[in-house]
């Protein structure tokens, strides 16, 4: 379709050519026409999709409007970290994004803060759609257990959950989404508990079970997550209030 359109367009700039105007002008201007014609398709498409997930934008649209105590968010199965976003207008401070993660043409919905960002991107609740199309949940951040979006290296977007029992008990898992699921590719696990000398483990799972994992030296275990935290990235997000 998008060549039929381009075909159209440059043998009309071709017509024009022949009758004496400037060709780099007007092959410009059809170029254009496609661009602007196929950024509407793109919004339009984005507007039909952020459709589906309208029960789950709306639930914060309105949570941030009535500026809910945090025991309604708990109540919800949502994120309570959206209090902190409150002051001056909460429906500017949080957003959502669609973004397809996993590259099956379908998007996710991201929603998180814009207001600080920069400092602490975290991410407040990330969904999918099941193989009907129906918009299922893959996370909830919380206090202490926080979500954020990432680019690997390998050309694929990463989620990394920071979880923590106290101070002498933490993770850091690493995520990929795929076939609709998190999966988790890699984790760092710091447990005192168990071996306060060396209290640092590699995981490939997320049971916080150290008995079955590698322990290994702090430099090591500091480098692997500097490295994630590198690859942090922060979704374009369209404020609620829009």
């Amino acid at each position: 379709m998008k060549k039929m359109k381009w075909m159209a367009l440059l043998l009309a700039a071709a017509m024009l050519t022949g009758c004496g105007g400037s060709e780099a002008p007007v092959q410009e201007e059809a170029k254009q026409d496609v661009q602007a014609e196929e950024q509407v398709e793109k919004d339009e498409a984005q507007q039909e999709q952020a459709g589906v997930y309208e029960e789950q934008i709306s639930a914060y649209r309105t949570a941030l409007a009535e500026k809910w105590e945090m025991e309604s968010y708990f109540e919800r199965d949502m994120s309570s970290l959206a209090i902190y976003y409150y002051e001056n207008n909460g429906l500017e401070n949080v957003g959502y994004a669609l973004m397809d993660l996993d590259f099956d043409g379908s998007d996710e919905l991201v929603i998180g803060a814009i207001e600080g960002a920069d400092t602490d991107p975290v991410i407040f609740e990330l969904w999918t759609l099941d193989a009907s199309g129906a918009p299922v949940k893959l996370l909830t951040s919380q206090e202490r257990n926080r979500y954020y979006l990432g680019w690997g290296e390998e050309g694929v977007y990463t989620v990394e959950n920071q979880a923590s029992n106290g101070a002498a008990n933490f993770a850091h898992h690493y995520y990929t989404l795929i076939d609709g699921a998190l999966q988790v590719q890699q984790a760092i696990v710091f447990d005192a508990m168990t071996d306060e000398e060396n209290p640092w483990f590699m995981a490939y799972d997320e049971d916080w079970d150290v008995s079955n994992d590698t322990p290994i030296e702090e430099e090591l275990a500091m480098s692997i997550m500097d490295s994630y935290t590198k690859n942090t990235i922060i979704p374009d997000y369209t404020p609620l209030s829009e």
